[in-house]
């Protein structure tokens, strides 16, 4: 057992783990005489022989299957001197790297050098190919192999078997691992090839010698090309080669194939020249047979077993997150099958011919390549022929194609305001997050699916946020967007000004919220006699506080004038739920309201002992709820109908309540009657933990309503930050029915079975004199 290593990427960090693994290691190369390449130095006949020390010359350096040509640097073949090891004069060479991030710096791809055409003389004895060569490279994962055409066929890589000497020393790591999850990039991977360092620890020149029969023959043209291929990422040195000799022994001219005698190169001598028996008419054996060593050779015919293997290749470099095994791959044809990646192979008994190869499966935002098949051509994108004794090997990537996200700033300027998109900055933080200034930004190529939180920033005063409004992809909260691969998604703010001489009235009365921070929010209860405002916030305790994330809920009041309530802020603790317990009051800092109309304002705040301080837009929490503060401020408030609305639960009972044995704690109601959009309630109830759960707790009573007395449900949420855009939980916990007496006056019988709280208690209004608005609307009946 050896330790191979395994490149892990994630993020963009390179990781090296070692996986105790079974490894074939290659051939230990010898440094041998490298001038004795016949057995007689006088027998050598060189047809062909380059040094490069004039340059390249007619040997042609070229590039393929680069991965990325916008990150791709690895230069081509060169002829540059100070050799390694002390040798004199120049070589052709390609460095190994180390450079790449193995992420998005993708380096990798395979940089060839190419041989002129050679020719092989009619009365050629065995032809055979030398070169010198010294190499230092990234063990396993780059390497390189020698290729060849014969009288201007393709390129095929000359077999390890062909080697007499030094052959290539291991194989380069497969594409995917054994889950089918990209491994090595190197176009060459899971090839044999030289790799490592030659001739030992350190690195020595070596000489290979390839023998060309069954390969090629005398008369013949050829051409050698020099293939050297890396992955996307770290390297070593580099790979030197010199002295590249084409040539054949002139002591092998007595070897006569057909005379019944195996010598020299010979892999056979069946006593013969005939084809077809197993043993060719050039003394090799032939494909589907074997010769023993007998002289003469007797040859077998082997039955040759037909494979077909379809491999799945996923490739998740935008954030998608399938294996493999998600898909189905099938091959119909005389002998189909099927199964789930990431192989599968044939079975028992599978016949050649013509194989349509598909996939299936429910996996979204994956791109499907073509089928690429090795050891048969193709007959189609998706067909490939399989011939008798044939072993194939079908392989399809499926890649995660990149999601897109698009950020849009609105400006509504109805009240005289003159900012513009450009003025604001527009941020989507999450796993490739991105930001530029207004009217719009785009994700960039690198973008990656996941979950992002959008805000913006700058942008003149005098300005509310709106919510985040997203067509595309599944949009959490007013803040929150998760984007899917494959998924496109356009997400819109608009910012709206407001008129700086709106006067607050007693319907700004209700809930309000930070749209940025779903989960938290103000009520107001106004008394437009006295001009005095109470104020309750529930919101949560910071992150980088002594207990974050916990409820927490404050409260404000004082007077206003205008548009503008500048108001002393309140923390109470000490109490227990439900309980006449005296609580402490203390200030603790301060709270600015600024409304600029019926439906939008900002509140600035400040806790001194904390050193918290911020501002942060409001709109209303119940959509329309700004009906009767619109009905005050218009021309006509004084013939305002207010028997369209409600008589049991009206807009005149918005405002702060408690109950008089509980003083300290007590809810905060927004009534929004609409006979038309559907009635709806909304409370927050301000108040501690009992005997199991000390501190401050709140919840929330939601829903619409029909009839009065109305149920509606009570809400915890949880999870939260000080006026942090984190996404919260909101789950059920009981429910509560609401009845109200007149416009003083109402019973709340609530039951929260979780807790084990159970009661009804009898609440009145916080502020007296705010009842106004409520008997105007019942005497309106």
């Amino acid at each position: 057992m050896t330790m191979t290593p395994r490149k892990i990427r994630n993020l963009g960090f390179l990781y090296t783990l070692a996986i105790l693994t079974a490894t074939i290691t290659g051939p230990v190369f010898a440094q041998n005489n490298l001038d004795g390449l016949c057995s007689e130095p006088d027998d050598l006949q060189s047809l062909y022989r380059q040094d490069w020390e004039a340059g390249l010359g007619p040997w042609t350096a070229d590039r393929y299957d680069i991965g990325n040509p916008n990150t791709f640097d690895t230069p081509d073949w060169s002829t540059p001197d100070g050799l390694p090891g002390g040798r004199i004069g120049r070589a052709a060479f390609v460095p190994n790297l180390n450079i790449g991030d193995c992420a998005t710096d993708d380096e990798s791809g395979v940089l060839s050098l190419e041989s002129p055409d050679i020719a092989l003389p009619v009365g050629t004895y065995v032809p055979r190919v030398a070169l010198e060569h010294w190499f230092d490279i990234e063990p396993q994962w780059d390497g390189g192999n020698i290729r060849i055409s014969v009288n201007g066929g393709a390129f095929t890589l000359v077999p390890q078997n062909a080697f007499e000497a030094n052959g290539y020393n291991d194989t380069l790591f497969e594409p995917t691992d054994e889950f089918g999850v990209l491994l090595n990039l190197n176009p060459l991977a899971g090839q044999p090839a030289f790799t490592a360092i030659s001739g030992g620890d350190p690195a020595a020149w070596v000489q290979s010698e390839i023998n060309l029969s069954g390969i090629a023959e005398p008369g013949d043209t050829v051409r050698l090309r020099i293939d050297f291929g890396i992955d996307d990422c770290n390297g070593s040195v580099g790979w030197y080669v010199d002295d590249v000799e084409v040539y054949s022994c002139a002591s092998e001219a007595s070897v006569v194939c057909g005379d019944g005698l195996v010598e020299g190169v010979e892999q056979c001598d069946d006593g013969d020249t005939s084809d077809g028996d197993g043993c060719s008419a050039s003394c090799t054996v032939e494909d589907g047979w074997t010769c023993d060593d007998a002289s003469p050779s007797q040859c077998t015919e082997v039955v040759l077993e037909t494979r077909l293997t379809l491999r799945k290749v996923v490739v998740n470099t935008n954030g998608g997150t399938a294996a493999a095994s998600d898909w189905t791959l099938t091959a119909s044809g005389p002998t189909g099958f099927s199964g789930r990646g990431p192989t599968v192979q044939s079975p028992v008994g599978f016949e050649p011919g013509n194989y349509d190869l598909s996939e299936a499966g429910d996996v979204a935002g994956y791109a499907a390549s073509a089928w690429s098949c090795e050891g048969a051509s193709m007959i189609e994108s998706n067909s490939v022929a399989i011939a008798v004794g044939g072993t194939v090997t079908c392989t399809v990537t499926n890649s995660d194609i990149a999601p897109s996200l698009t950020l849009v700033k609105e400006v509504v300027n109805d009240d005289g305001g003159t900012a513009a998109p450009s003025d604001w900055l527009l941020t989507a933080t999450g796993p490739t997050g991105f930001s530029g200034p207004g009217p719009s930004v785009q994700s960039g190529t690198e973008f990656r699916a996941g979950t992002y939180s959008l805000s913006e920033s700058g942008g003149p005063g005098g300005y509310v946020e709106g919510a985040w409004a997203c067509s595309g992809g599944n949009q959490i909260d007013g803040h929150t967007l998760a984007i899917a691969i494959g998924e496109t998604a356009t997400c819109v703010v608009t910012n709206d000004d407001f008129d700086p001489d709106a006067a607050i009235n007693v319907g700004h009365n209700g809930a309000w919220y930070n749209p940025a921070t779903g989960g938290q929010g103000l009520l107001l209860d106004i008394d437009p006699v006295t001009e005095y405002m109470f104020v309750a916030w529930f919101t949560f305790t910071p992150e980088d506080s002594a207990q974050p994330f916990e409820q927490r809920w404050l409260t404000a009041q004082g007077e206003y004038s205008g548009n503008q309530a500048e108001l002393v802020l309140y923390e109470t603790l000490g109490g227990e739920f439900n309980q006449p317990i005296t609580v402490e009051t203390l200030p603790i800092g301060t709270l600015t309201l600024v409304f600029g109309g019926c439906e939008d304002g900002y509140a600035s705040y400040r806790i001194d002992d904390e050193g918290i301080e911020g501002e942060f837009p409001l709109i209303r929490a119940i959509p329309g709820s700004g009906s009767v503060c619109q009905d005050l401020v218009s021309e006509a408030s004084a013939e305002t109908d207010f028997a369209t609305q409600s008589i049991g639960i009206n807009s005149g009972l918005d405002g702060a309540w408690y109950d008089r044995d509980t003083s300290g704690q007590g809810f905060l109601i927004d009534a929004n009657p609409d006979p038309v959009n559907g009635n709806f309630l909304f409370i927050a109830w301000f108040t501690f933990g009992d005997t199991n759960a000390s501190g401050q707790w709140w919840l929330t009573v939601q829903g619409a309503y029909d009839v009065t007395p109305a149920e509606v449900t009570i809400y915890e949420t949880t999870g939260g930050s000080f006026d942090d855009p984190r996404t919260v939980e909101t789950s059920p916990v009981g429910e509560m029915q609401v009845d109200f007496i007149d416009c003083n006056n109402a019973t709340l019988t609530f039951d929260i079975p979780g807790r084990g709280l159970q009661d009804q208690v009898t609440v009145t209004r916080v502020l007296p004199g705010t009842e106004e608005l409520c008997e105007q609307i019942v005497g309106a009946d």
